[in-house]
C-alpha cells in the first residue's frame, strides 16, 4: 500500500499522527480520530443549556442590595443578562452565572434564597 502525503493542516503531525481523519489522507486509522461527533453539526445556537443567574439588585423596601437567583434554559446567556439588565428599573450592583447543576441549586435553597426560572 503506498501512503499518500499528509494535509499540513494536522494538528497532529508534529507528534506522529498517521491516520484518517477530516485533515489526513492516509488510510490507516489515527489514535486521535473521534468518529462523527454529535456536536460537529449542531450550530452554536441550537445548544441550550441551564444556567443559574445570580442578580445582586438595590431594593427599596429594604433600603439595601438584596440577591436574586433564577434558573435560565437557553442558547445565549448574555442575551438573558442583558434584558434583564435593561429591563431593570433599580441598581444592579453585579451579576454572575454558572452552568446549573443539582447540588448548585440545593446549596442555593438551603442558604434561604428561592430559585426562581426565568421566563422570556
Amino acid at each position: 500500500m503506498e501512503k499518500k502525503p499528509r494535509r499540513l493542516s494536522c494538528p497532529y503531525i508534529e507528534n506522529g499522527c498517521v491516520g484518517i481523519c477530516k485533515f489526513s489522507v492516509i488510510d490507516v486509522v489515527c489514535p486521535y480520530y473521534v468518529p462523527e461527533c454529535p456536536y460537529e453539526k449542531l450550530e452554536v445556537n441550537d445548544i441550550v443549556a441551564t444556567y443559574l443567574l445570580k442578580v445582586k439588585q438595590y431594593d427599596i423596601t429594604l433600603n439595601d442590595y438584596r440577591l436574586k437567583v433564577y434558573k435560565v434554559k437557553t442558547n445565549d446567556i448574555y442575551h438573558v443578562i442583558g434584558k434583564i439588565y435593561c429591563n431593570a428599573f433599580e441598581r444592579i450592583e453585579s451579576m454572575s452565572y454558572g452552568l446549573w447543576t443539582k447540588q448548585r441549586e440545593e446549596f442555593w435553597e438551603k442558604e434561604g434564597y428561592s430559585v426562581v426560572d426565568y421566563k422570556e
